[in-house]
């Protein structure tokens, strides 16, 4: 997977809304409310808007460089959700793990 592009997806999600990518290199499983924060803090963020069916797109592109090769990453996405289980405001996906080159 090195000198690629990839993207993380969420789907299902509230229409319109504001939702946050958080990607690390490590797991933390911090409880988040009802739900768990899988991506250890701190950690690299994007932002974006889902559409009207509620999902969203973004990518990420990797280097090619054999120094990656067998880097973890966690990521997760959060979605602004008034009432959802994320401290009553947000939703939040499965964590995604990633291990580059494989």
């Amino acid at each position: 997977m090195v000198a690629h592009c990839f993207g993380f997806t969420v789907a299902n999600a509230p229409a319109q809304a504001f939702a946050l990518l958080l990607v690390s290199f490590a797991r933390g499983d911090q409880p988040l409310g009802s739900c768990t924060l899988y991506p250890r803090l701190p950690g690299a963020t994007a932002s974006t808007f889902t559409s009207a069916a509620g999902s969203a797109l973004l990518g990420l592109a990797l280097p090619n460089a054999s120094a990656l090769v067998g880097t973890v990453l966690v990521a997760q996405w959060g979605v602004l959700a008034p009432g959802g289980p994320a401290l009553g405001i947000a939703v939040a996906s499965d964590g995604l793990f990633v291990v580059v080159g494989a």
